[in-house]
Formats: structure tokens, sequence, C-alpha cells
């Protein structure tokens, strides 16, 4: 027997066997990735779910106490307004803050705070990428940007040391995207009222081109 054969011969089959094994890797690796960013997307939005019923169920019902307590007592806070900036978000608060004001306000303090740690914790959840955010859009987007609406002046004057980032960084992503559904459907408003104008022009007699 030829040994140089019978070496070529097992060379062979040894490179066969390892490309083999190469791509059979390539297929498991690529498995194991689908199968991971499966699993990750159904975590996202298993955990965008989960976060939507607890806003809905425990946040909202804290937030509409405090709405109580402070249309009664600290006006102030409700009067004051903010404009969202490309630098970030402009507070102007209303200048008819009185001594009885100071004093409700530094009560209701420590309920202030846990309000906004809450909102906090459910916004790190969307801007950390753990959760699908657009699927909590749809279902608290609009209550979350009308209830933490009244308190932007109050958090983005407390955030100004890093605090809040999270919670203020989702208000503004999410009511952005609730001005522009808003606007387009004024554009598409306004397009079909454009469809219906005649702009039939008179032309003067005798001017009419042949």
């Amino acid at each position: 027997m030829d040994i140089l054969k019978v070496l070529e011969a097992l060379n062979y089959i040894a490179t066969i066997g390892l490309l083999v094994v190469a791509i059979y890797g390539l297929k498991q690796l690529k498995i194991s990735k689908e199968t991971s960013a499966a699993n990750a997307q159904r975590d996202a939005l298993k955990l965008s779910n989960d976060q939507s019923k607890y806003y809905l169920e425990k946040i909202i019902p804290i937030l509409n106490d405090l709405d109580l307590k402070i249309s009664n007592k600290v006006k102030f806070i409700t009067e004051s307004s903010f404009e969202i900036k490309d630098d970030g978000i402009k507070v102007h608060f209303a200048n008819n803050m009185t001594d009885k004001d100071s004093r409700d306000f530094v009560a209701i303090a420590p309920e202030l705070t846990h309000a906004f740690n809450m909102l906090e914790g459910f916004s790190t959840y969307f801007i950390s990428e753990l959760a699908d955010e657009s699927v909590a859009f749809k279902a608290v987007g609009s209550t979350f940007c009308s209830t933490a609406k009244s308190y932007i002046p109050i958090i983005a004057t407390a955030g100004e040391d890093q605090s809040y980032q999270n919670l203020l960084e989702l208000y503004v992503l999410w009511q952005k995207r609730i001005d522009a559904q808003l606007l387009n459907k004024q554009k598409v408003s306004i397009e079909e009222k454009l469809k219906k104008v005649n702009n039939t022009i008179i032309v003067p007699v005798g001017t009419a081109k042949n």
C-alpha cells in the first residue's frame, strides 16, 4: 500500500470533516443568534406589557391623588409652563408663589419625590432599551404625557443635577411623537379640504385664448 496515498486520503477526509464541522458550527451559531434575538424580542414585549400595566394600576392612582392636592393647594405648579427646546426643556415658573404655596409645596415634597421616582423607574426600562417603548407608547403614551405634563417644570428643575433624566427623555420622545401624529392628521384634513376647493378661474369676456 502506498503510504503517501493513505496520508493524502486521511488529509482529505480530515479537511472535509473540518469543513462539515465549521458549516455545522456556523449554522448552530446562526440558530443561536436567531433564538437569542427572538427571546430578547419576546422579553422586551412582555416587559413593555408588564410596565404598562404597572403604570395604569400603580402610578396613575398616585398621580391622580397628587393632582387633587396640587390643584387645591399648590396652584403655582399647574400655572407654571415649559418649552421643549433643542437643547432641553426651558421652564417658566409662575411668579405668583405665596408663602402659603411655599409651605404647602414643602409639605407635599415627599409625595412628589415618590411619584417622580416611580415615573423615573418606569421610564428607565424604555430609555435603556430593555422594553419596547413603541409598544408601551400605544398603550400608555398619551396618558403618560398628559399626566406628567403638570409636573415637568418641577421635574426639569430637579433634573438639572442629572436626576430624572430617563423620565424627561421619555416624555420628550413621546410628546414629540404625539405632536407629529396630530400634525399629520391636520395635514390629511387640510389636503382633503383642498381637494374639494373649486379652483376654476373665471376669465373676462374677450380675453380667453383660442
